[in-house]
């Protein structure tokens, strides 16, 4: 049986507690990856702004 919000398998999740433990981690771990992603968009634009160019960006004279 499945918990139809998010697919996880009930057979993992005895109680309200367990569901409510691994919706957190879900939403927090999603977050973490989300600022990951986000922080290396950020990165590469301020590289950009600084005028640093990336060895494959003059390759494909990206610049």
């Amino acid at each position: 049986m499945r918990y139809r919000r998010t697919g996880v398998d009930l057979k993992l999740i005895k109680t309200e507690e367990d569901l409510q433990s691994t919706l957190y981690a879900m939403q927090v771990t999603g977050k973490l990856y989300a600022d990951m992603i986000q922080g290396a968009f950020d990165q590469v634009d301020n590289r950009k702004d600084r005028g640093v160019v990336s060895s494959a960006e003059k390759y494909l004279k990206l610049e």
